[in-house]
C-alpha cells in the first residue's frame, strides 16, 4: 500500500497489546456521541447512492464517521457451539457516529438516523455492538424469537435487577 501513494497517516507498526485501543484512534476520554447502525444483506449502487446522499462528504451534518464494514467469512459460519451472535447472515454493517458539538443533540440524532434510514431497503438486522441505542423494533430484528426468549431466561436468572443493563433491552 505504501508503494501506491504516500500515506496521509502511516500508523502501521508493532505495538504492545496495552495500546490496542489506539488502532481506531478513538478518544480516550468520555465524550458525547450519538451512534446508530444496522446490517444489510447487499450494498448495490442504489444503496451506496442513498448512503452518500444521507451521510456523504457533501452533507453538512455533525457526523464523525459513516462506516461500512464487510462481514461474511468466519462470522457467517454456523458456530460449533450454539450461541446468540446476531448479524451472521449480513453482508455488511453500516454504522454512523455523530458528535453534538455545536448542533443540538437532536440534530446529531437525526443525522445518524438518516444514514440508517437510507439503507433500510437492504437492512437485515444488526450487530449488537454496532446498533447504538436500540428500539424495540431493532431488538426484534437482532435475534430470532427462540434466541431472544433464551436470552431473556438467562437475563432473568443472572441479572434480575438489571445492574448489567446495556443499550439493548430484551423486553
Amino acid at each position: 500500500m505504501r508503494a501506491v501513494a504516500t500515506p496521509l497517516m502511516d500508523l502501521v507498526d508493532e505495538m504492545p497489546y496495552a495500546a490496542v485501543d489506539a488502532v481506531h484512534m478513538d478518544p480516550t476520554e468520555p465524550m458525547p456521541v450519538r451512534e446508530c447502525g444496522v446490517t444489510v444483506d447487499a450494498l448495490p449502487a442504489a444503496a451506496v447512492d442513498a448512503l452518500l446522499t444521507a451521510g456523504g462528504p457533501e452533507v453538512p451534518a455533525p457526523l464523525v464517521t459513516v462506516e461500512i464494514r464487510l462481514l461474511g467469512g468466519a462470522i457467517a459460519r454456523d458456530p460449533e457451539v450454539p450461541n446468540a451472535v446476531a448479524g451472521r447472515d449480513a453482508a455488511f454493517s453500516v454504522f454512523a457516529i455523530g458528535a453534538p458539538f455545536g448542533p443540538p443533540v437532536e440534530v446529531t440524532a437525526a443525522a445518524t438516523a438518516a444514514v440508517v434510514d437510507a439503507v433500510l431497503p437492504w437492512t437485515c438486522g444488526g450487530l449488537l455492538n454496532l446498533v447504538g441505542p436500540a428500539t424495540p423494533e431493532q431488538v426484534d430484528r437482532l435475534w430470532s424469537p427462540a434466541d431472544r426468549a433464551r436470552l431473556q431466561q438467562i437475563r432473568d436468572r443472572v441479572d434480575p435487577d438489571a445492574p448489567f443493563a446495556t443499550n439493548v433491552h430484551l423486553g
